[in-house]
C-alpha cells in the first residue's frame, strides 16, 4: 500500500481499469459456476454443455488471478479459492458425463 501512495495518476487509472476489468471477469466466471452448478443434476448428456461453461469460468478466473500481478496479491487468494470450486465442479461433470462418440 505504501508504493502505492507514490505512484502517478496514470499508474493509478491503469491499476483501477485493471481492477474493473477482473471484477467484471470475476462476475461472469461466478455466474457461469452458479449456472452450471444449478444444473447439475440435469441429465447427464448435458454434462459436456456444463463441464465447457465450467472450464471457461476457469480460465476466465486464471485470467484474474494473472491480473492480480505485483499489484494486488491480497486479492489472489479468494479468486484461488473460487478456482478450487470451479475445479471440482468439472471434475464432477466430468466423471458423470456420457461418451459422445458421434464426433
Amino acid at each position: 500500500m505504501a508504493q502505492r501512495r507514490q505512484w502517478p495518476a496514470a499508474k493509478w487509472k491503469s491499476w483501477y481499469a485493471n481492477i474493473q476489468e477482473r471484477e467484471r471477469l470475476n462476475a461472469d466466471a461466478v455466474q457461469k459456476m452458479k449456472s452450471a452448478a444449478t444444473r447439475k443434476d440435469a441429465e447427464k448428456s448435458s454434462f459436456a454443455q456444463l463441464k465447457k461453461m465450467t472450464v471457461e469460468a476457469i480460465e476466465q478466473l486464471e485470467k484474474c488471478k494473472a491480473m492480480c500481478g505485483p499489484d494486488d496479491p491480497e486479492d489472489v487468494r479468494a479468486i484461488e479459492r473460487e478456482l478450487e470450486d470451479a475445479t471440482r465442479q468439472q471434475y464432477h461433470f466430468s466423471k458423470s458425463s456420457t461418451l459422445d462418440i458421434r464426433h
